[in-house]
């Protein structure tokens, strides 16, 4: 039971993390390459430079 939990985890980190590398590489956002945090703040952040 708990390995099947674990495993889902793993999954889902291991998804928003190759998200993350593609919108890294979609907007050459440096800061994403060398710190790992969601995607989602990511485009939040990209958002606010954005006019």
């Amino acid at each position: 039971m708990l390995l099947t939990q674990t495993l889902k985890l793993v999954q889902q980190l291991f998804l928003a993390w190759v998200l993350h590398l593609l919108v890294a590489r979609m907007t050459k956002c440096w800061v994403c390459y060398y710190q790992l945090p969601h995607p989602l703040t990511c485009l939040l952040k990209l958002q606010l430079w954005l006019p």
